[in-house]
């Protein structure tokens, strides 16, 4: 069974995407949750799992600076047998970033996760995967270890501002009897009264 990390500030996003991985992976199992990238290393260190999702922009430590540090994490001999992680960054605007995914160095995941186009990012890793676990397969490394891989979060690193005060992206509405996430450049204003206040979308 193939274990997974899910590191995301946000709790709904992160249960949001453990509902989606559910449908599209049954076997996958999530071994930890981290809210920020401190945790999702520190994490990664301890459960070893196979695949990591990281959103790219988490307070403290920024998912693309997790990647980093978890590229240099020891594996193999050094961590009882583990070979390193698949990296899937979650990402919810940065157009620099899908545009540079697109190249097909990582995988990719635009937050809220949508079922076809995470299905197409869970079929390519289980391919990866799959290739690498037959018995003549060329121990190539992981793609979190590659010189592409590294050249590309050296990139996004210096596109990212870490210390830049977190930018609000979703508001949390009752929707009828469901909760739905509705981004904020949706919003046209706000209506209050005493007890509630209704959301105007374009």
């Amino acid at each position: 069974m193939t274990r997974a990390l899910i590191a995301d500030d946000e709790r709904l996003m992160r249960e949001q995407l453990r509902a989606r991985l559910a449908e599209v992976w049954p076997d996958l199992e999530i071994v930890a949750e981290a809210k920020n990238g401190i945790e999702a290393v520190e994490l990664t260190e301890r459960h070893h799992p196979e695949l990591v999702f990281l959103d790219i922009r988490m307070p403290g430590m920024t998912g693309v600076d997790a990647a980093r540090q978890i590229a240099q994490l020891p594996t193999d001999d050094d961590a009882d047998g583990w070979p390193g992680c698949e990296i899937v960054f979650i990402t919810a605007y940065d157009q620099y970033a899908v545009e540079a995914f697109e190249q097909g160095v990582v995988d990719y995941v635009l937050k809220p996760a949508e079922r076809d186009r995470l299905l197409v990012t869970v079929e390519r890793i289980k391919k990866r995967m799959a290739q690498r676990s037959k018995p003549d397969a060329d121990r190539t490394p992981l793609a979190t270890h590659t010189p592409d891989m590294q050249q590309l979060l050296q990139r996004l690193a210096a596109q990212l501002n870490p210390d830049a005060p977190p930018k609000l992206k979703w508001i949390q509405a009752t929707v009828g009897q469901q909760i739905q996430m509705i981004p904020v450049e949706d919003i046209l204003f706000f209506i209050s009264d005493e007890k509630y206040t209704r959301v105007q979308t374009a």
